[in-house]
């Protein structure tokens, strides 16, 4: 049996992956096995892993799988997770990288916890619209659902190393079909443990590219998969923290009226927007900027806020 289980989904990365792999395969920690999910790549991603694999004194420790066809980030990991036979599991992503020591400070510090999941610092290269900051200390002490509503973390997926039993469990998956699956995943994972252990150094290397999710044009299939996360975290009984919960998706709600003002699709901006509305916490004990930016209408909001916009865009730009 292996101690951790490392799941890299695999996408048309070919110009990236060696880099990515070989941080993996690196890693000073010794029992880790490899579960690479290949999710039908049309480009030559695949023979570059092969090779690479091949070559590596690792290679009987990678396991590759295949799906039937292009699933998705959500299915595609779900699928790693079927396969993995660690006693903790740790996602990655195929264009990314991790220090040399990072699985070794996450195992280290879920076993010195008894923890449910890790989070670890991150460096972020490229993008400079995205803002990962360091984690606060704080995030140990306190429950961490409540640790999620207050953004002390990243809710990515990846930098983190899960219990496989807690996973189990719980019956933990990532839910298909849609974008920024990971808001849900690591609410779910945060409403449900009971513990989290901090690693503070930066154990991942998180490259944003031309082209990629978080740079993208926003069309409907990202607009409405994060209505679909704030209606999902709105709608949900869990009642710890709801003060706390209710400026999160008041932020969350702002940060998708940005997407809309940069969407492009067939519906209309104000139809999205008017939907945003009806969901989103507005004023109330717990209003904060957000809430009550985006309780303005479309058009006082697109007055108000739609120049600063573009101004923010072109700086992060240029």
């Amino acid at each position: 049996m292996y101690e951790v289980s490392i799941i890299i989904p695999v996408y048309n990365v070919a110009e990236y992956v060696s880099e990515s792999l070989l941080s993996a395969l690196n890693q000073s920690f010794e029992s880790i096995e490899y579960v690479i999910v290949n999710d039908c790549s049309t480009d030559c991603s695949m023979d570059v892993i092969r090779r690479l694999v091949d070559a590596h004194p690792r290679k009987d420790d990678v396991f590759i799988y295949q799906q039937e066809k292009n699933y998705g980030l959500s299915s595609t990991r779900n699928l790693g997770i079927e396969h993995a036979h660690g006693k903790y599991i740790f996602f990655m992503d195929s264009d990314d990288e991790i220090s040399k020591e990072c699985i070794a400070l996450h195992y280290e510090a879920i076993i010195r916890k008894d923890a449910d999941f890790t989070v670890g610092n991150v460096v972020q290269i490229g993008s400079r619209s995205v803002h990962i900051h360091p984690i606060d200390p704080s995030a140990e002490t306190m429950h961490p659902v409540a640790s999620y509503y207050r953004r002390i973390w990243s809710v990515s997926a990846w930098n983190k190393m899960y219990k496989r039993i807690f996973i189990e469990s719980n019956k933990l998956r990532f839910v298909n079909g849609i974008h920024h699956e990971d808001y849900l995943w690591s609410y779910n994972v945060a409403k449900k443990a009971k513990s989290l252990a901090l690693v503070e150094e930066k154990t991942y290397i998180y490259k944003i590219r031309p082209g990629s999710i978080t740079t993208i044009v926003n069309g409907d299939l990202k607009i409405n998969s994060m209505l679909f996360v704030i209606k999902t975290i709105g709608n949900d009984a869990c009642s710890e923290n709801a003060e706390d919960k209710e400026r999160f998706l008041g932020f969350v709600g702002f940060n998708t009226a940005l997407y809309i003002l940069n969407y492009k699709g067939d519906k209309s901006r104000c139809y999205y927007y008017n939907e945003l509305r009806k969901i989103t916490p507005h004023w109330g004990r717990t209003s904060t900027i957000y809430s009550k930016l985006t309780s303005l209408p479309y058009s006082i909001f697109c007055l108000t806020i739609k120049p600063l916009y573009i101004i923010y865009k072109y700086w992060i730009t240029r």
